[in-house]
């Protein structure tokens, strides 16, 4: 499965594969055929590769000093744990879970009884569920984590791990939930979510295992994924081959990493509601935590390679927290995972003199996948409720292309996805001012949000030049409701419209402290939000400016 995702991708991408020799920088002494420079000349063409072939994968996210075989039986057992943990809190908590009680119910006492199962089978009993947003899109998330992790933490692929998370969320759905319909929603955003999340969390995990033996990087890799801790120690002989170069915290000088821990204060204007009020503006404090991970040899440094990976080696985990009048006016979590895609980096001789500046060029372009939970008020003065939005993106593509010629450095990059979630419908408060619930959709009706498909497009562009960065991004999100399935849709009017859309803007100007790993920075942000429902119609924007001081590690 592992080859034929490769091969499936390269075809894709239009590129003839063919097997060529290279070596990383290594983490430990190689073979002699593994020692050779991958170029092999720097005035050679690169040819694109799936594989190597000195006996160890370079790519390979997890490489162990004794490699182990997937552990089949336990992932399974593993992922059978989870669901009987599942199981007795749906029965102790049914109606907490979104389940359905019935009169005369009592605890422990629900049973299957033919009718319900029935429906799940021939099709008949299949729903968009309205259960709570965290419900939706908190707590299943989270479980399809646990099952996908479960099996990669066993030396499953991408692929496999991602089928153990979808039979997880099935046999939740057809025999955990034992009453309800089969979730729709649910079925999508378990699994792929736990993609998202779970390869995130992986690649974090791997990358604390390869730094220094010590207690902060056990403990550091635990809360990544303490799943993976676990096997890693049952497996007793799995220790991570573990890189040859660390920096003064102990971690691994590869796969190249930047972190960054940042803290700031600033001021947020939030347009009126209606343009004979004026503009308020709110003093804010920031808080947020970035872990970028290019699992990628020669990544933004001296070598030469064209290689098509699968691995999830490039990943992103990301939270954004804003404080004002001691209230939580902005809070998101997020992932991105590219799961297999191209490499291209001609950057010269990595045999080269430290000194030598480094000049070349990457491409990066792969499949993509993401997760994201946000709340943010745009509406401090109480015009409208707090918005709500997370979604998986199942499906996108993204990319990036850099340059390099010593101090001065570009690089731009571009993502595009098709996304599922819930939306906050941003719009119902205007729309229920000269209107009643009649003919919405159910989930609207009693949770105010609804199940939608929409599109991100995420371009970004960043210049450094020696200590200095400059950059600039833009993210728009346009969603839609799904049509059909709703719980009660003898009752719904269809021809009620909902749109939603969602813009951010965003520079950043920075300046790293000399000998330090200190970077100041200053941040305009732009963002805007709207909202249609029939004919009622809902904006807010707002625009902030702030002042940071971070830590980059």
């Amino acid at each position: 499965m592992h080859r034929s995702w490769v091969a499936a991708l390269a075809v894709a991408l239009s590129f003839t594969v063919t097997r060529r020799a290279r070596a990383d920088q290594p983490r430990a002494p190689l073979p002699a055929a593994a020692a050779r420079d991958a170029s092999d000349g720097d005035d050679d063409d690169l040819v694109i590769t799936d594989e190597d072939t000195d006996g160890r994968d370079d790519f390979e996210a997890f490489p162990l000093a004794v490699p182990h075989k997937p552990h089949v039986l336990r992932a399974s057992l593993e992922v059978g744990g989870v669901l009987a943990v599942g199981f007795v809190d749906y029965l102790l908590n049914t109606s907490a879970r979104g389940g359905e009680q019935r009169a005369g119910d009592e605890r422990w006492a629900l049973r299957y009884d033919w009718p319900d199962l029935r429906g799940k089978f021939t099709g008949s009993a299949y729903e968009l569920d309205n259960n709570r947003f965290g419900t939706n899109y908190a707590s299943h998330p989270f479980a399809g984590t646990l099952y996908y992790t479960a099996a990669r933490s066993n030396h499953l692929s991408i692929p496999e791990s991602f089928l153990f998370a979808a039979f997880g969320s099935t046999m939740w759905e057809y025999f955990g939930e034992i009453r309800e319909k089969v979730s729709v929603n649910d079925m999508v955003v378990t699994p792929m979510s736990g993609a998202a999340i779970g390869e995130a969390t992986m690649q974090l995990w791997g990358f604390f295992r390869r730094g220094r033996r010590s207690v902060p990087n056990a403990i550091f890799a635990f809360l990544a994924s303490p799943v993976a801790s676990i096997n890693a120690w049952t497996d007793g002989d799995g220790d991570p081959l573990r890189a040859r170069d660390t920096n003064e915290l102990g971690f691994p000088a590869e796969p190249w990493h930047r972190f960054t821990l940042e803290a700031g204060f600033g001021a947020t204007s939030v347009s009126a509601v209606t343009a004979r009020e004026p503009n308020r503006s709110y003093a804010d404090q920031r808080l947020g935590l970035d872990l970028a991970i290019a699992n990628l040899p020669f990544y933004d440094d001296r070598g030469r390679v064209a290689r098509v990976f699968s691995d999830g080696n490039a990943s992103r985990i990301s939270i954004e927290t804003a404080w004002s009048r001691g209230d939580l006016v902005h809070g998101v979590f997020s992932t991105r995972v590219m799961p297999a895609g191209l490499y291209i980096r001609d950057a010269g001789d990595p045999d080269a003199p430290d000194d030598a500046p480094v000049r070349g060029s990457t491409v990066l372009v792969g499949l993509l996948l993401g997760f994201e939970y946000g709340t943010h008020l745009y509406d401090r003065d109480g015009a409208r409720p707090r918005d709500m939005i997370a979604y998986v993106s199942p499906v996108g593509v993204g990319g990036e292309v850099s340059w390099r010629d010593g101090e001065l450095g570009v690089r731009a990059s571009l993502d595009v996805s098709g996304t599922l979630g819930g939306v906050n419908a941003y719009g119902l408060s205007d729309y229920l001012a000269t209107r009643s619930e009649a003919g919405l959709l159910t989930t609207t009706r009693e949770q105010g949000y609804y199940h939608g498909l929409g599109v991100s497009l995420a371009p970004g562009v960043e210049v450094t030049w020696g200590p200095v960065d400059a950059s600039a991004n833009m993210r728009l999100d346009t969603f839609r409701p799904l049509g059909g399935l709703d719980s009660d849709a003898g009752n719904v009017d269809y021809r009620i419209r909902f749109a939603d859309q969602r813009t951010r803007l965003r520079a950043d100007l920075g300046l790293r402290l000399p000998g330090t790993p200190v970077r100041a920075g200053v941040t305009a942000q732009r963002m805007v939000r709207h909202g249609d429902v029939g004919d009622a119609h809902a904006t807010r924007s707002e625009t902030s400016l702030w002042g940071s001081l971070g830590v980059i590690f």
